[in-house]
């Protein structure tokens, strides 16, 4: 038997849109693996247990879970050199910025840069500036050094925004809200009127 056959013998064919037609297909599928009642049941539970969680008048509600901007990799660019600069010891431990939600608040304070490296040796580079901030171990092994070079200290940036971070417990991405108004994004922790960051817009 063709498809087409076994098609319509289940019923009234039509011919779908490319999007509505996966649409159907997913519908579908799920149908024959969960019934309604066990995909809600799964939908709350993944918000539950990924998402934020609020009391309400009609009990708690649980929302979407943040989802990680730009989870592409980054355009390519051209060659860069890592350039002399000012010198000190950071406050922070460079590998921090491996941690999901540390690395969410090192973007939030330093939007404008891109970063490379990992571990102990952390690039920040700021294309339209010019500015960078690169990481090491200390030479005498105490701690981590850190060069920056331009307009814009972007370390400095990132170890102000992890140390507020830091001071409220190190909370996973859930804990972070955003406001967005005409003029302005805003990004906050806890709660609106706690600690924030405006984007740029």
């Amino acid at each position: 038997m063709l498809l087409l056959d076994t098609l319509v013998s289940l019923g009234t064919v039509a011919r779908l849109r490319n999007p509505s037609l996966w649409d159907a297909i997913t519908t579908a599928l799920l149908r024959h693996s969960a019934t309604a009642t066990q995909a809600r049941k799964r939908h709350h539970a993944y918000y539950t247990a990924y998402g934020r969680t609020f009391d309400t008048p009609s009990g708690p509600l649980s929302v979407a879970p943040v989802m990680m901007a730009r989870t592409h990799d980054r355009p390519p660019h051209g060659p860069f050199e890592l350039l002399p600069g000012e010198q000190r010891k950071s406050r922070i431990d460079p590998a921090l910025l491996d941690d999901w939600s540390a690395r969410f608040v090192a973007q939030l304070a330093a939007p404008s840069a891109e970063r490379l490296g990992a571990g102990y040796e952390q690039i920040l580079l700021d294309v339209a500036t010019g500015s960078q901030a690169r990481t090491q171990v200390a030479e005498d092994g105490d701690g981590w050094t850190v060069i920056q070079r331009g307009p814009l200290k972007l370390w400095n940036a990132v170890e102000d925004g992890v140390a507020i971070w830091q001071s409220h417990g190190s909370p996973h991405l859930s804990e972070f809200g955003m406001t967005i108004a005409p003029d302005a994004q805003r990004v906050w922790l806890s709660s609106d009127n706690g600690p924030s960051w405006t984007l740029p817009v």
